[in-house]
């Protein structure tokens, strides 16, 4: 009985790993634009239809990545931490009389683009909101929100995020870029 269990239990274990693929792989034809080599972590929740991904992307699991009108775009080589949030829209707050969850016309400048260039990494729990370009070979820390328009290849760390340093230096960054042009 016991044996009987076990092979069950890894039958089970397979076609729920195998269940998993399929979901993820099927959600990915719903982007707007992806490239290969794209990974996507579990229990991540998309607005497909405005995210254009690059190729060789991370995303870890439990990422939210949302915006009713306005258009996420990411580049190559980029890495996200699990439980990344990019929200490219806001809630209309402003009609007198109706309960915000009732709104559901939006005005111009409530949603807005997320650009995130090539060659970065965004830590876990980092929060990227609305009309930001993280710049390319950026880093955000762990825990990170983002609400203005990030240098590249610059580390930035806190709520609200503050640039820590620089990456590179200009010398290093010329080489890093040539490199990177090389390797294409």
């Amino acid at each position: 009985m016991k044996l009987l269990i076990i092979i069950l239990g890894k039958t089970l274990l397979f076609i729920d790993r195998l269940n998993n693929y399929a979901r993820k792989e099927y959600r990915k034809t719903l982007f707007k634009k992806i490239g290969n080599e794209v990974y996507i972590g579990n229990n991540c929740t998309f607005t497909e239809k405005n995210i254009s991904i690059g190729d060789f992307v991370s995303i870890g699991k439990l990422c939210c990545f949302q915006s009713t009108h306005g258009e996420i775009i990411i580049g190559n080589n980029v890495m996200f931490g699990p439980n990344v949030h990019i929200h490219g829209g806001n809630h209309v707050i402003d009609k007198i009389g109706e309960l915000m969850s009732n709104v559901d016309t939006k005005k111009i400048g409530d949603d807005s683009f997320v650009i995130i260039e090539d060659d970065c990494w965004i830590g876990a729990c980092s929060i990227i909101l609305k009309g930001v370009t993280i710049g390319r070979g950026s880093v955000i820390g762990a825990g990170s929100i983002v609400t203005h328009n990030i240098e590249k290849y610059s580390i930035y760390t806190g709520c609200p995020t503050q640039k820590t340093r620089r990456r590179f230096n200009e010398l290093e960054i010329a080489e890093h870029e040539l490199c990177f042009k090389n390797n294409k």
